[in-house]
């Protein structure tokens, strides 16, 4: 019902067919006898605040964004990778350029009717999308001079992590409470070691802490964010949170600063871990040993089963009904919400169970010398992030990966050109042609699912490493068998196109 409701809001264009509402798709389930379960859930999730969402009438997206990148960028933040992942955007324009019905420099002025609908089509359809492609390439590049600062420091990281714990320590295995101190101590030295940096990111880290806090708890209590925040700040005021020179005083790491950190900064734990899967990644590609893969690859394995638990308090599903409740007071008592949330996502035991579940990785290891490598990049982390963390402020980015753009397109699906689907017949009449011909839209239909099925072969088979790629007639058995069975499925059902159908068969012979 869900996806049934998104493609009648989509085909709903101005002047086609009437705005969707709700109503409809409550119709047709009923007729159905069918069920919707999930209906006041996706209707609370896509009308947030709307009391009628019976009421809201929708059209097609496009007449505003066609091309809707920025949302599809600021949505990187949220949706972080919790394995290992080759970072794509991939977006469809089934008529490649811009085209117009009127010949390019015909004198003839369009009439009433069709000014209207190239306003209401031609524009927004045919936006400029060189401005989306250069805000990815800005993310990348930005990700490349990230990993150029990390390159340069790490030197001087290596000898403050042996100033802080000494030589020694690379001798020993790790054990959950040498790690605990291990890592206590490097986090006090590069607090001393970064001077008047320091006092800058530790108050730009309790902005983002207080800030993240405030807007969670605004969403599980369902209040109003203004009020939320107003409170927590004033409460995190008045304890003296908001003062990162606690950590440089004596008893530094029992102080209420550290205290709380340790009680809510989730993202702190995540960067450190998603730091140190792209050491193993680095280190994983130039090892030469088999052996010493391997146990780089479950060492990797490993990170993202401990990034998984880290990932899950991250969701608003991941609390109950009770911090629901109290989460709705927040705003008049910040503390016992701030209390409540600090038991919800138990960071404390989460870190015993990550130490726990690092220490078995670092000892699966077959070689000291990757170990070593592991554990000074591991308890280095703090020292990278005062650098980092001031250059990931505004990017929608904490992760070390390029970002891709891929198209999918006729222009860029060529294994069946000589049958045709190179224009599709929709194209016409400024992309309506479809809506006034069953044979057009079977047409573009079938060549829509074979044009993606070549696309996305091509994007995966592109994600394979170096030295793995796929022999060039390996690649095109397989699509010629996802164009079979393409065509096989469709048949029975597509009743208006035998000749494309016929001319499938024959080149897929």
């Amino acid at each position: 019902a869900e996806l049934a409701f998104a493609a009648r809001a989509t085909a709903s264009f101005p002047g086609a067919f009437p705005p969707a509402r709700v109503g409809e798709i409550d119709t047709v389930v009923a007729e159905r006898a069918a069920a919707w379960p999930g209906r006041a859930a996706f209707l609370a999730r896509i009308f947030p605040g709307r009391a009628l969402p019976e009421a809201a009438t929708l059209i097609d997206g496009a007449v505003l964004n066609n091309r809707p990148f920025g949302p599809a960028i600021e949505a990187l933040s949220r949706r972080p990778s919790h394995r290992e992942v080759d970072r794509r955007f991939v977006y469809v324009d089934p008529k490649p350029g811009m085209h117009s019905d009127l010949p390019k420099d015909s004198m003839q002025l369009p009439g009433f009717f069709a000014t209207v609908l190239r306003s209401l089509a031609d524009i927004p359809r045919q936006q400029p999308i060189n401005d989306n492609l250069a805000a990815i390439d800005t993310l990348s590049a930005h990700v490349r001079r990230l990993r150029y600062v990390v390159d340069g420091m790490t030197p001087e990281v290596d000898a403050a992590i042996e100033r802080a714990v000494g030589l020694r320590v690379f001798m020993f295995k790790p054990t959950t409470e040498r790690l605990a101190e291990w890592r206590s101590r490097a986090q006090s030295q590069a607090a001393r070691e970064a001077g008047f940096a320091y006092a800058a990111y530790g108050q730009l880290k309790i902005a983002q802490i207080v800030e993240a806090l405030a807007a969670r708890l605004a969403g599980l209590g369902a209040v109003p964010l203004e009020a939320v925040r107003s409170a927590v700040w004033g409460h995190v005021r008045a304890r003296g949170l908001d003062h990162p020179a606690q950590a440089l005083a004596k008893g530094g790491p029992a102080s209420d600063y550290v205290a709380f950190l340790r009680n809510f900064d989730l993202e702190f734990r995540l960067r450190r871990l998603r730091f140190l899967i792209r050491r193993v990644n680095t280190m994983t590609e130039t090892a030469t040993d088999d052996a010493a893969r391997a146990g780089l690859e479950a060492m990797k394995a490993g990170l993202y089963a401990i990034v998984e638990p880290h990932q899950q308090r991250r969701q608003p599903d991941f609390f109950g009904p009770t911090m629901r409740q109290v989460a709705a007071n927040s705003a008049a008592d910040p503390a016992a919400a701030l209390a409540a949330l600090a038991r919800g996502l138990g960071l404390e035991q989460l870190d015993d169970a990550s130490d726990t579940a690092m220490v078995a990785l670092f000892a699966g290891l077959p070689d000291r010398s990757q170990r070593n490598t592991l554990l000074r990049a591991y308890l280095g982390f703090p020292f990278f992030d005062i650098a980092m963390l001031p250059l990931l402020q505004g990017e929608g980015v904490d992760e070390f990966d390029e970002i891709k753009v891929d198209r999918l397109s006729p222009d860029d699906a060529l294994s069946l050109r000589s049958v045709g689907g190179g224009k599709l017949k929709g194209a016409q009449f400024s992309a309506f042609g479809a809506f006034f011909s069953r044979a057009y839209r079977e047409h573009d239909y079938l060549w829509g699912r074979l044009h993606g099925a070549e696309r996305l072969i091509d994007i995966v088979a592109s994600a394979l490493p170096d030295g793995a790629m796929l022999p060039a007639e390996t690649l095109a058995g397989i699509k010629r068998d996802a164009f079979r069975a393409i065509v096989d499925a469709e048949r029975e059902k597509l009743t208006m196109v035998p000749e494309l159908l016929a001319a499938l068969d024959a080149a897929l012979e």
